[in-house]
């Protein structure tokens, strides 16, 4: 009698009819405990209001959304909202509160609905569905006691087997531990004893290996060096062959030069240099004094053909022929003033310690230049026949 009394009085605010557990489980499980079927339905009640909720349906044009764990506290939120008089619940947790009308349902299988009913509370059904489920927890509580209690005897057995098993395998890890260091021992010893005998083996090939190395090594530099010297003495030799025999093939073309000019004054058929050819300011170490300011002059006539000056420019556009050992930059235009493919001469200061001026012969009858300024030295210069080429 006390037990059912506790009982009612505990679920003052709650009741169910078609499921037990279906307002008084918590969290998104209440939903299986209210629908174990899509077409599940039932009644409860909260704090004297009987609520019938029906599952698999969804009322539209709910007037405020709230959160709810349960499909009782998503009743409650109902029952102390004014004029609200249904609502939907969803197992995520969604409380969807409606008016005072019954909208028509829609069917939605992940919520269900709850209607308020005039029906007046039935305690004592409520009553003895709770008392079912009391009687069923408590049941279901003395299981769990015997099967906890024949879990401990278990353990208990397990602990103690565990224990001797351990004992044992105690036993065979240190009669093995013992049986491999004294094998540890053993194969160290001879280890040791072999792995000496090889060393002074590879020590003793190691020193035969160098000292044929190292005699080796003497008998070729005695020999590469031997070769070196008679190669090097070789290569001075022809050197000086080769200084030798341009010399003198220079000398002859000079002296060519000079006959041939010589003979062209005689026969009365040669040219006069024009005075700028003949300004000291010009000729005198032609190389740096043509384009250093010194010389004022910009048109020679040299040979019977006439020169312009164009000072810091490089040049392109012609076939270019390197001339070598000439004296002065004059003496480059001259040789260009006798050979009608050529085009002009230019040069750069710096070169003319070797006599070395750049003949430009025609290709097209005309030279490209582009303004090159840096250290006078390296600078390039240009004089040109106007008569045989267009400078641009």
């Amino acid at each position: 009698m006390h037990f059912t009394f506790y009982l009612l009085v505990t679920l003052l605010g709650v009741g169910t009819t078609a499921s037990a557990t279906c307002f008084t489980t918590a969290g998104p499980a209440s939903f299986k405990a209210c629908c174990p079927t899509p077409q599940s339905s039932g009644k409860g009640t909260i704090s004297g209001v009987v609520f019938k909720y029906t599952c698999g349906q969804f009322f539209n044009g709910g007037e405020s959304t709230i959160s709810a764990s349960s499909v009782k506290e998503c009743a409650e939120e109902c029952q102390k909202t004014p004029h609200c008089n249904s609502a939907s619940w969803s197992a995520k947790q969604k409380c969807s509160l409606l008016g005072e009308k019954y909208p028509a349902p829609m069917k939605l299988g992940s919520w269900l609905t709850l209607q308020k009913t005039t029906e007046e509370p039935d305690p004592e059904q409520d009553c003895k569905e709770l008392v079912d489920a009391a009687k069923r927890e408590a049941e279901s509580k003395s299981e769990k006691d015997k099967l906890r209690a024949e879990a401990d005897t278990d353990a208990q057995r397990a602990q103690s087997q565990c224990t001797t098993e351990k004992d044992q395998l105690r036993q065979q890890a240190d009669t093995a531990r013992t049986q491999c260091q004294s094998e540890k021992d053993t194969a160290l010893t001879n280890s040791n004893s072999q792995c000496t005998t090889e060393k002074d083996q590879l020590r003793q090939q190691a020193d035969a290996a160098r000292t044929q190395c190292q005699s080796e090594k003497d008998t070729a530099l005695t020999n590469s060096n031997s070769q070196c010297t008679t190669e090097k003495d070789q290569l001075r030799q022809q050197l000086a062959d080769a200084a030798r025999q341009r010399d003198t093939e220079r000398d002859g073309l000079q002296k060519q030069l000079k006959d041939a000019q010589d003979k062209a004054g005689a026969s009365g058929g040669g040219f006069t240099d024009s005075a700028s050819a003949q300004d000291s300011a010009c000729i005198n170490n032609s190389w740096n004094s043509l384009c250093s300011g010194s010389c004022g002059h910009d048109a020679f006539t040299v040979g019977g053909v006439e020169f312009k000056r164009k000072c810091n420019v490089s040049t392109g556009g012609g076939r270019e022929e390197q001339w070598l050992h000439r004296s002065s930059v004059m003496d480059c235009v001259r040789e260009c003033a006798g050979i009608k493919a050529c085009l002009g001469v230019g040069w750069i200061a710096l070169q003319g310690v070797n006599g070395h001026c750049h003949a430009h012969m025609t290709v097209s009858g005309s030279l490209r230049t582009a303004p090159s300024r840096g250290n006078p030295l390296h600078e390039h210069h240009l004089i040109y026949v106007p008569a045989r080429a267009s400078v641009w």
